[in-house]
């Protein structure tokens, strides 16, 4: 007999998961959209570069950090007292490691401008981007506490908080002079106030000790360091291009790339969508289905993912002119061979995604990292090389080499493992 009650908590958490993300990813979007189409691509430029360096930072925090969050909050033997002294300690430890590397970071940036190394638009944007970064990983932290709790509800209003407020931010900076600069200063702003609603939420629900427990960071260095490491080449893996980009070529050129992803990014929902329950599923499947059958099954769902991404690709390119003119409001020279470069780095990411699942359910983290480290360097290698030669086409047909390499990867660590543990409830 179905336990009514304990279905609708289940119910209601998923569909505030998915909300979470849908709410994140549209904002994404609109605030991608709104700089598209009025600044320059320079200023799109660099909202894009300190943006994705706020996303490495926060991979990085929520890899460190996270297992053991999740691991202290939901234990059995652990009590409100033991739960208080472990997120107050990690958040003492948190702020006493920012408090040492923004100034360190904003003097290294000063001593940048003296030397000439960066005009003044670039140094206050670098400054601000610190700031930024800050108060961005302080509002990633009690997210981080509100998900080991399975706050979801709750997070999803401080999300909505933060989505309209970084949206407004984004529409009144396009309105005025200096537009990077003002969006990176409403990116601060968002992240300053819905961090500190979340931070009165999490300890109105339950209250954490101000000092804590010491010495957390060096503690959970055995959990999180690997992880950690692994966060970093992904996103070397599919967010370091930008930065070559930006390096080899100019600022400038960011604009046309960034703006040509965003054409794919329903493609990108939709795989992660799916990933929200594939795990989990595959898990399942794992402890009463051979490990064969699973593959077998994993590779019908991600031929069935291509085939409706190759759909809405061929409407994508159908009205493409209508999209660049009206949509974006912007016009490459390269966009069609840009375009059709991120069709096919869709389709690997599909496959890359779908793919993983079997690894990832038998707990082969190590290996995918050394993996993602692996097509990492494969990539931003080849984007390097290729830059010279063809330009800003150079930095995807790179990205592309190394989801290729990815794909072929795990399909090769997916066959090993079938047959080293081919039977049901294999233990990882």
């Amino acid at each position: 007999m179905i336990d009514v009650k304990r279905h609708g908590r289940f119910v209601r958490f998923f569909s505030a998961s998915i909300l979470i993300q849908g709410v994140l990813s549209a904002t994404t979007l609109c605030v991608g959209l709104l700089l598209i189409r009025r600044t320059s691509d320079l200023d799109y430029s660099y909202y894009v570069l300190v943006s994705n360096a706020i996303l490495l930072l926060s991979a990085l925090q929520y890899a460190y950090a996270y297992p053991s969050l999740v691991y202290c909050i939901t234990s059995d033997t652990g009590d409100a007292a033991t739960r208080g002294d472990f997120v107050g300690g990690l958040y003492r430890e948190q702020r006493a490691l920012l408090l040492l590397l923004v100034p360190i970071l904003a003097g290294a940036t000063l001593v940048g401008r003296l030397f000439g190394l960066a005009g003044g638009e670039e140094f206050v944007i670098i400054l601000l981007g610190i700031a930024a970064s800050a108060l961005a990983l302080n509002r990633e932290f009690f997210r981080m506490v509100l998900l080991a709790r399975r706050g979801q509800s709750t997070l999803l209003r401080g999300d909505i908080i933060y989505a309209v407020l970084l949206i407004v931010g984004a529409a009144i900076a396009t309105s005025v002079s200096h537009p990077a600069v003002w969006a990176i200063v409403g990116l601060a702003l968002a992240a300053v106030i819905a961090g500190q609603w979340l931070k009165r939420t999490v300890y109105r629900i339950e209250p954490w000790s101000v000092p804590g427990r010491r010495g957390l960071l060096r503690e959970i260095f055995p959990v999180g360091g690997w992880s950690t490491v692994g966060a970093a080449s992904h996103w070397a893996f599919t967010q370091g291009y930008n930065y070559l980009v930006a390096g080899v070529l100019t600022v400038a050129s960011v604009a046309s790339i960034a703006a040509t992803r965003i054409l794919i990014m329903p493609i990108n929902l939709i795989s992660l969508g799916i990933g929200n329950v594939m795990l989990p599923t595959i898990s399942g499947w794992l402890q009463r289905t051979n490990a064969r059958t699973v593959l077998v099954r994993q590779v019908g769902i991600a031929a069935g993912l291509t085939v409706v991404s190759a759909v809405y690709m061929l409407l994508v390119w159908i009205f493409r002119d209508w999209i660049y003119a009206v949509v974006l409001k912007k016009d490459f020279p390269n966009r069609d061979h840009l375009l059709l470069a991120w069709f096919a780095i869709g389709i690997a990411m599909v496959l890359r995604d779908q793919l993983s699942y079997l690894l990832m359910a038998r707990a082969r983290f190590r290996v995918m990292s050394t993996l993602t480290i692996i097509c990492a360097t494969v990539s931003l290698l080849a984007s390097f090389i290729l830059m010279h030669s063809i330009g800003t086409e150079g930095a995807l047909v790179g990205l592309l080499a190394g989801e290729a390499a990815s794909v072929l990867g795990i399909i090769g660590l997916c066959l090993v493992e079938i047959r080293r543990n081919p039977e049901p409830g294999a233990v990882p």
